[in-house]
Parts: C-alpha cells; structure tokens; sequence
C-alpha cells in the first residue's frame, strides 16, 4: 500500500515538471513572430496537453493524492500510477528534447523574427520532426486521458 501512495504522490511531481516543460515550449513558440502553421499547431497541442495536466493536478489535489491515506481504498492501483509516470516522463522528455531542437533550427532568427532560412528550415527540411513530435505529443495525450480514466473509473 504504501508503494501505491509513493508512486502517487511521484506522479504528481513528474506532471509538475511535465506541465513546466510544456510552459516553456508554449513560451518559445509564443516568442516568435509570424510563427509558421505547423509551430502554431503544435502550439494547439501543447495548450490542450497542458490542461489536461492542470485537470491531473486538481484531480490530486482533489482526491487527497498528497495525504497519506490508503490509496488503494480509493480503486487506484500503482500499475496504473506507474504507467502515468511513465507517459509523463515521456512527455517531458519530448517537450525537452523539441525545445532544444527548435532553438537549434532557430539559431539565425533575432528577437522572435523568423529569418527567411529558418523559416525554410521550419517549414520544409525539419516539417517531419515538427509532426513527429505531433504524433509523440498525441500519444502522450492519449495515454494520460486513458490512465486518468481508469483511475477515476
């Protein structure tokens, strides 16, 4: 029982640091002017993903995921934590990951101004990483509504 609770309450710690990858993502994006349609998409994405993570944290908050009462009682069982924790991680790793990568293929553009090459290399030669992440991003949306899900249910 009291594994059930640790992985719970390290749940909640990885969608803290999750949703602050997303933040900074959003922030980036947010940053550049005339932000091409496949970043503006992403940026779609990141918004809904990052409030479903603020529903996770009220759900918490909420359900008492802190308190050290019996976690078990409640019909939540630590596989389904741990694969949380692990579509968490996963995401932040992600968000990380694009971030550094977008700052990489944005390397010629100045204060949010997209230079012509770097829009070109937005919108053409990294188009397959943008919707690679796309496709990641979805995944990890899919898999957080499905573990809060069976968590409520």
């Amino acid at each position: 029982m009291a594994e059930v609770f640790v992985v719970a309450t390290g749940v909640i710690s990885i969608a803290a640091f999750a949703l602050q990858s997303i933040q900074q993502l959003i922030g980036t994006i947010d940053a550049i002017k005339d932000v091409p349609v496949t970043l503006a998409g992403v940026q779609q994405d990141l918004r809904a993903l990052a409030m479903n993570l603020e529903d996770l944290n009220v759900r918490a908050t909420k359900e008492g995921w802190n308190d050290s009462g019996d976690a078990e009682a409640t019909g939540r069982t630590g596989n389904t934590h741990a694969g949380l924790a692990q579509a968490l991680d996963c995401c932040k790793a992600d968000c990380d990951s694009f971030t550094k990568g977008l700052q990489q293929w944005l390397k010629h553009s100045v204060d949010g101004q997209i230079s012509v090459r770097d829009k070109l290399m937005l919108g053409w030669i990294k188009s397959g990483a943008i919707n690679a992440f796309k496709t990641r991003l979805l995944h990890s949306k899919t898999t957080l509504m499905l573990c809060l899900g069976s968590i409520t249910a």
